[in-house]
């Protein structure tokens, strides 16, 4: 069996301007960071995300707006 392998090969641009977003807020407010869902659907950058601080959720927050915003 033969496997061509596309190059080049990534992200699409909207996957591309989530990261880059969620990086930029990390820089603003810093951890802990929470984001509605995981942005992306890469393991290896959820987790990356995850170690820096952000904390992925179900749900939005309800109540009083206290503490880091929520994305």
């Amino acid at each position: 069996m033969r496997i061509l392998l596309a190059n080049p090969h990534g992200f699409c641009a909207g996957v591309v301007m989530a990261i880059r977003t969620l990086d930029r807020a990390l820089e603003l407010f810093g951890p802990p960071l929470y984001v509605y869902h995981e942005i992306v659907h890469n393991n290896h950058v959820v987790e990356s995300f995850r170690q820096r601080g952000v904390v992925f959720v179900r749900r939005h927050r309800r109540g009083p707006r206290r503490g880091p915003p929520d994305l």
